[in-house]
């Protein structure tokens, strides 16, 4: 044994390098469920803060209890009948899963969801395939 004390982050470097065992179930794609919160077509009616962690309480952490993430955000969208940009508030629910069927089935249901509460004309979802790993 040396006298010499280990340089603290190797040890890091070291695990860092280690490659993880294959897990079953891996993480394999990422989701992103873009949700508007104007009401329908009215201009002037918003959904509220209050109602959107209501859904986000029941409907999302229901149908993804091991985890989520929130982002509150702004964006735009053209109304076919007018060829007009509409801008509003937004939220973006992004969920890491194993792009099983059920998955899917449960990414599905919270855009539906959002879409009939909301009564908003489409709800987007972005999916791409992703290697997820915890450190």
């Amino acid at each position: 044994m040396s006298d010499t004390p280990r340089d603290p982050l190797s040890t890091l470097r070291e695990a860092a390098a280690t490659p993880l065992p294959d897990v079953p179930n891996r993480l394999t794609c990422v989701t992103r469920i873009h949700m508007g919160r104007r009401v329908g077509d009215r201009p002037d009616v918003v959904v509220p803060a209050a109602m959107v962690r209501a859904f986000v309480e029941t409907t999302v952490v229901g149908a993804f209890p091991d985890g989520f993430t929130l982002i509150e955000t702004a964006g735009g969208w053209r109304d076919t009948a007018t060829g007009v940009t509409i801008l509003e508030p937004s939220f973006v629910i992004e969920v890491m899963h194993d792009g099983s069927e059920r998955s899917a089935e449960r990414v599905l249901a919270v855009a539906n969801g959002w879409k009939h509460l909301a009564r908003q004309q489409a709800v987007m979802i972005a999916e791409q395939r992703a290697d997820v790993s915890f450190v």
